[in-house]
């Protein structure tokens, strides 16, 4: 997957919001950071950014899976999963 934005301040403002500026980090980006890790910060502040770029590369292997009962439907109850994700935040 990948993901970009670019955050424009809204007319007669010199700066983006907070509320407006893009945070990485946490379980579904940039896993491994901590919620919103990734990015400008000012001390333990963190200020987001203006523009982003987000990608992951993900892959799945079943390791073990059943039958559920009165279907032939196979259900994962443990997998494997090899990831990358990179990302930028300015």
């Amino acid at each position: 997957g990948v993901e970009a934005g670019v955050a424009q301040p809204i007319a007669g403002d010199e700066f983006v919001p907070y509320s407006e500026r893009f945070f990485a980090g946490g379980v579904r980006s940039m896993r491994g950071f901590g919620f919103r890790g990734v990015g400008p910060s000012l001390g333990s502040q963190r200020l987001g950014g203006e523009t982003m770029v987000l990608g992951t590369l993900e892959y799945r292997i079943p390791l073990y899976s059943v039958t559920q009962r009165g279907t032939y439907r196979q259900v994962e109850m443990f997998r494997m999963q090899v990831f990358l994700d990179a990302g930028i935040l300015d």
